[in-house]
């Protein structure tokens, strides 16, 4: 189960390029010839993001998505190599596909930097593109294991209750359900421009750095029940 999930179909946003990153030359070579068969365009394979940061091309735009497959190491080096990446490319999504049973503080650590998802490796390939598919588009999502897991552990956000209005707790909470931005405009009878801006003014009184972070953040403070996280809109 996923905190949004990626049911239906969503169209390869025109001329997305992946970079692909596995320690395990089977599997980036396995994602690699899904990619390439449902439209995307991959760049770059290679086993370490400490690679992927060097072969970083001077002065060219960076890929759409770094996809990092398989167990990512926990070590300092691979870790600090992501959040230079962040830090490098702010506008680039990050996918990072786990072990299920993947340790909180590792977890903590990977939102702290700014991962724009978290999945399984145990998923279809049709799941795998369609999570590509929505991130491209914007949209943010997290295994729902992973959730309970953080939510047995310390506060992720360990701040007290900002001065919310009616609106922004609402926004928050159809966040935390995984609803689109599209669908948020709708039930709220705004642009999705505006919803756009609101989330942002949302997430700098949290303190936050993505959606992932509030949700938790929601649930954490009892805004939302953990069992509330997994709405199928894809809107």
């Amino acid at each position: 189960m996923y905190s949004r999930m990626p049911g239906a179909a969503v169209g390869t946003p025109a001329e997305a390029v992946a970079a692909i990153v596995s320690p395990n030359r089977l599997l980036r070579d396995g994602v690699e010839a899904i990619l390439e068969g449902k439209g995307f365009s991959v760049g770059l394979s290679v086993s370490h993001v400490k690679d992927f940061v060097h072969s970083l091309p001077g002065g060219d735009a960076p890929p759409d998505v770094l996809i990092l497959v398989g167990a990512l190491p926990s070590d300092s080096d691979e870790i600090s190599a992501l959040g230079s990446v962040r830090e490098t490319a702010p506008n680039l999504r990050i996918i990072v596909f786990a072990e299920e049973r993947a340790d909180p503080v590792f977890l903590r650590r990977l939102i702290s930097i700014g991962v724009d998802a978290l999945l399984p490796t145990d998923l279809s390939a049709e799941i795998l593109v369609q999570s590509i598919r929505l991130v491209l588009l914007g949209e943010g999502f997290m295994f729902t294991e992973y959730i309970r897991r953080l939510l047995e552990g310390e506060l992720l956000l360990d701040v007290p209750m900002p001065d919310f209005t009616p609106r922004e707790l609402k926004i928050i909470c159809f966040m935390a359900e995984g609803q689109s931005n599209k669908t948020i405009a709708g039930w709220l009878n705004l642009t999705e421009a505006s919803v756009k801006v609101q989330i942002r003014r949302l997430l700098r009184k949290l303190g936050a750095t993505n959606r992932t972070q509030a949700a938790i953040w929601a649930v954490e403070r009892g805004l939302v029940q953990a069992d509330q996280i997994g709405a199928t809109d894809t809107g």
